[in-house]
């Protein structure tokens, strides 16, 4: 469950980048830039997920997962939007981080003979939590405004 938790958050976020891009000012022609440098940003955090789980033990690195998407969002909806560009990249390389270090966790713990049952299950309670939060979030971000959603 703390790891669906983990993964809608960063669902969220990837949702909302749009918004806050258009709410920074970035012009419309840049965005392709932006989305390029987030997700170049994700595949290299991926990459190197393992070393740093290797470096901290597994405790330490979900607690650091979940401390540094906490602070994004917060960063996120409290700094000015020019400096949460850079909370929305820091936010992206925990995103990296987490999925394949979740997914192997979750691997490791379970036995294979449930483990695809495990993970398709996993995935079925993102989506749908995923599926209950954005909505809200949306109608928070069109009654008050993005800050206030992203809080």
């Amino acid at each position: 469950m703390q790891s669906a938790a983990v993964v809608v958050s960063t669902l969220a976020m990837s949702w909302f980048v749009q918004p806050y891009l258009i709410a920074a000012g970035l012009e419309v022609r840049w965005f392709g830039v932006a989305w390029a440098i987030l997700y170049e940003t994700v595949g290299f955090a991926a990459y190197y997920a393992w070393r740093v789980e290797k470096r901290l033990d597994s405790k330490i690195t979900i607690l650091a997962i979940v401390a540094a998407l906490q602070a994004g969002f917060l960063g996120m909806s409290l700094l000015p939007l020019f400096f949460g560009f850079s909370m929305l990249k820091i936010f992206q390389i925990y995103r990296g981080i987490a999925t394949p270090t979740l997914r192997n966790y979750i691997n490791l713990l379970t036995e294979s003979g449930v483990r695809a049952t495990v993970l398709s299950v996993r995935n079925f309670i993102i989506w749908m939590i995923f599926a209950i939060l954005v909505p809200f979030l949306g109608f928070l971000t069109d009654a008050y405004n993005l800050k206030t959603a992203l809080l």
